[in-house]
């Protein structure tokens, strides 16, 4: 209604949150955690009885919630260690060329709960996504299946996924978003909340967009965005978050010569 262009840097971090996505998948695959816990315990024995429960990745199916950068990069990182990947979308009639060549099999979402070993949230926060894994989801996944979420906490029924870690339903999670932890509050200290407190489960407070590289291209975009515009120029159009907006001063058409002196 202002007519001020609201623009942003869309992908900055698509290659580190890929990144910590297949850590977490890496780490709860292995059970690293754990058996690092009973190294330093001295729990040799029993590291070695529960590693033979353990299955390599070539034998398991990684499921993606979302089809779009950051479940593809996931994808392209996934499929060298041997994992089977399947996805879901809201329209899995719209053309995928991602899909087709990395032989990526489309399916609804109840179908991918069932299948999935591994399941990742690709996904923003929406009235759409909010809470979309409630507890008659959750309860789809294979008992002993993984749930990661790097995407946004408000998406899983967090209480339902704390019952169903420490009942053993669930073999573990891997969880950089929170609903019900305050990770940017004034106060700092552990959480308690038994989303987190499960033996299972490895979290990090929301970090798995940060490095020196996404820091770097978010910061670099958004001064170009700022120039584009102090020149009287229209940003990238990808990065033009309110595309059908009429500015309240005129623009020309974005000019990539711009960012080029």
């Amino acid at each position: 209604e202002r007519g001020i262009i609201v623009s942003n840097v869309p992908d900055f971090s698509t290659e580190e949150m890929a990144d910590h996505v297949l850590g977490m998948i890496l780490l709860l695959g292995r059970q690293i955690p754990r058996m690092q816990k009973y190294m330093m315990e001295g729990r040799f024995a029993q590291a070695r009885t529960e590693s033979l429960q353990l299955r390599r990745l070539s034998n398991l199916t990684l499921g993606l919630v979302g089809w779009g950068d950051s479940a593809i990069a996931v994808t392209r990182r996934a499929l060298p260690c041997g994992l089977q990947v399947i996805a879901t979308r809201r329209d899995l009639s719209k053309p995928s060329p991602e899909a087709d060549e990395l032989g990526v099999e489309m399916v609804e979402l109840d179908d991918l709960l069932t299948r999935a070993d591994f399941v990742s949230l690709h996904l923003p926060l929406s009235a759409g996504t909010r809470g979309l894994l409630n507890r008659q989801r959750l309860a789809l996944m294979k008992r002993g299946a993984y749930l990661i979420n790097a995407s946004r906490g408000d998406i899983v029924d967090e209480q339902a996924l704390a019952e169903m870690l420490h009942s053993g339903h669930l073999g573990g999670a891997g969880l950089d978003t929170f609903g019900v932890i305050e990770i940017f509050g004034e106060t700092e200290g552990p959480p308690t909340h038994p989303v987190v407190t499960a033996e299972s489960v490895i979290a990090t407070p929301h970090v798995s967009a940060l490095s020196v590289d996404s820091s770097r291209i978010v910061a670099t975009g958004s001064v170009q965005n700022l120039v584009c515009v102090l020149n009287g120029h229209m940003p990238p159009p990808d990065q033009i978050v309110n595309r059908d907006v009429v500015p309240r001063s005129p623009l020309k058409p974005y000019d990539p010569a711009l960012l080029q002196e």
